[in-house]
């Protein structure tokens, strides 16, 4: 039964579900756990790390430090494949490749620099945006 339920994890994934669709708290660990149990954890990490509930983000953020080079590799090979999924988690990889940490710097051919950064839009939707701001 165990082959069947990650089969049928991995499926609800890959039609699109999401941790942060599950309105509370217990239902996203639940659901997080789960994944993690049956070995299809990379789409409810990626999932987990945007949830509103701290609690959440914490426990997927463990199981994603706990993860052995193939689950890495796992991890970054779902982020390419849903990367409209997972927009801010794209943007923390690239902040992260970078060295960088709430924004990077980038050096452009005329030598001013640009700062990568995350910032919020719209009225408390709580999205994400990339931002390239130009500095002198």
């Amino acid at each position: 039964r165990a082959e069947e339920w990650g089969a049928v994890l991995q499926r609800l994934w890959d039609q699109g579900l999401a941790i942060t669709d599950l309105s509370n708290e217990d239902e996203q660990l639940a659901v997080l756990e789960a994944s993690h149990a049956a070995g299809v954890e990379a789409d409810a990490i990626l999932s987990a790390l945007d949830s509103r509930f701290s609690a959440v983000q914490a426990v997927a953020q463990r199981i994603r430090d706990a993860l052995d080079e193939r689950g890495r590799a796992q991890l970054r090979r779902t982020l390419l494949v849903h990367a409209s999924r997972y927009p801010s988690a794209a943007l923390r990889l690239v902040e992260e490749s970078l060295g960088g940490g709430r924004g990077c710097g980038l050096q452009g051919r005329t030598g001013q620099t640009y700062t990568l950064t995350t910032q919020g839009f719209g009225e408390g939707q709580g999205k994400e945006a990339s931002e390239l701001k130009k500095s002198r």
